[in-house]
């Protein structure tokens, strides 16, 4: 920043001192940050504390730049200025005009009617709660009250959902072992064997190996036992529900198949057709509408996955009856 004398038409000391040879006090022109004897060149930035160079006050003493200082204001104006104190008589010198920096506040901008900041809140250190000092035991009590009632009937509808979604699961996956079995007849070229059990639940998958005439080996490649990996699951039936490819009853045991096994041969066919039945324990023998079943096509040999529906009407029956999945 530069500095120009303040003398009439530019003159280097015209009226910078009076007769005893002090500095004269010039008027105080705020706008431009006038010093006394120094006239800054350009406009000084209100939002800015500027310290222009200055090393003697009025009387000639010397000013040392980081003196004690104090904010006041000026008459006829808001605008605030800083002074110096000078060591040796106590005169104030100023050296600079413009507005002091704010204190810093919650939120930008806030003031009151007369103009001034406004402090911050005071509350809880992330500002969420703002002179909170906490919860009434009543409004706890209603609280916990509402997320008992929510918790009951929450409870309530996954026990009708979570019965559904595990028979679901377990017929997938059965269909998906005896997909396994028929493609890896396929693949290998040799027969596979699937034996069901309704008393241990359980199916198992064999590997059938000729080596001459007469020695046939079964080698066991996969089981899936239901009570192990789909609790509350069962082969069965409830009363009432027609098989899937005729009006005939199901079979309590919930298997229709001719030895309780089949083959699938290398052409990817099966030897005999039938069908499985899958129910939750619970629903046994009344509920129906959570039933499911997995048909084996003799033909090709291909899967479907059936489920109960018991709003449905069929040949057969008025009270539902059996739709693809």
């Amino acid at each position: 920043m530069r500095f120009r004398p303040c003398g009439p038409e530019g003159s280097a000391r015209s009226g910078s001192r009076n007769e005893e040879g002090a500095f004269r006090s010039l008027p105080i022109q705020p706008a431009h940050g006038t010093v006394r004897g120094l006239l800054l060149s350009g406009p000084v930035s209100p939002a800015r504390k500027t310290r222009p160079a200055k090393r003697a006050c009025p009387k000639g003493h010397a000013v040392p730049r980081a003196g004690p200082s104090e904010w006041f204001t000026l008459e006829g104006g808001p605008e605030i200025s800083q002074v110096d104190f000078c060591t040796d008589c106590g005169d104030k010198s100023l050296f600079s005009a413009g507005k002091p920096e704010e204190p810093m506040t919650r939120r930008r901008g806030r003031r009151d009617k007369e103009g001034h900041p406004r402090p911050a809140r005071q509350g809880t250190g992330n500002g969420i709660l703002h002179g909170a000092a906490g919860f009434s035991l009543l409004e706890l009590m209603v609280c916990c009250t509402l997320i008992g009632i929510l918790s009951m009937v929450l409870v309530q509808s996954l026990q009708g959902f979570l019965p559904a979604a595990r028979v679901n699961r377990a017929v997938r996956e059965v269909a998906a072992l005896l997909e396994w079995s028929r493609w890896s007849a396929v693949r290998h070229g040799c027969r596979y064997k699937v034996v069901l059990s309704p008393e241990e639940q359980a199916i198992s998958v064999f590997r059938v190996t000729e080596h001459g005439p007469g020695e046939t080996e079964f080698v066991p490649e996969k089981t899936l036992d239901l009570r192990k990996d789909h609790p509350g699951v069962v082969f069965g039936t409830a009363h009432g529900v027609v098989r899937t490819s005729g009006c005939n009853p199901v079979n309590p045991s919930g298997i229709h198949l001719l030895g309780h096994s089949l083959h699938f041969l290398p052409s990817g066919t099966s030897d005999r057709c039938g069908s499985l039945y899958l129910i939750p324990a619970q629903d046994v023998p009344d509920r129906r509408d959570r039933m499911r079943a997995v048909s084996i096509l003799l033909s090709t040999g291909r899967l479907q996955m059936w489920r109960y529906d018991p709003f449905k009407t069929s040949a057969c029956s008025d009270d539902g009856g059996w739709e693809p999945m």
